[in-house]
C-alpha cells in the first residue's frame, strides 16, 4: 500500500488517471467526446516527454 501511495505522487501517475478518466467519461457521456478526445492526446504528449527524458537506471535522478 505505501509503495502505491509513493506512485501517486508522481506527476506521470497523474497523468495516467487524468487521461483514463477522460476516457471513461467519454465512454458514460458521447456528447464530451471532442473535448475529452484533445485532453486525451496532450496527457499522452506529456506522458511521452516525461518517459523520454526519465532515467529508470538511475533512481536518484530524474
Amino acid at each position: 500500500m505505501k509503495e502505491i501511495l509513493k506512485r501517486l505522487k508522481s506527476p506521470v501517475v497523474i497523468a495516467q488517471l487524468v487521461s483514463i478518466v477522460a476516457s471513461l467519461i467519454v465512454t458514460l457521456v458521447p456528447e464530451f467526446q471532442g473535448t475529452m478526445d484533445k485532453i486525451v492526446y496532450s496527457i499522452t504528449v506529456i506522458i511521452n516527454v516525461f518517459a523520454g527524458v526519465n532515467n529508470p537506471t538511475d533512481q536518484n535522478n530524474f
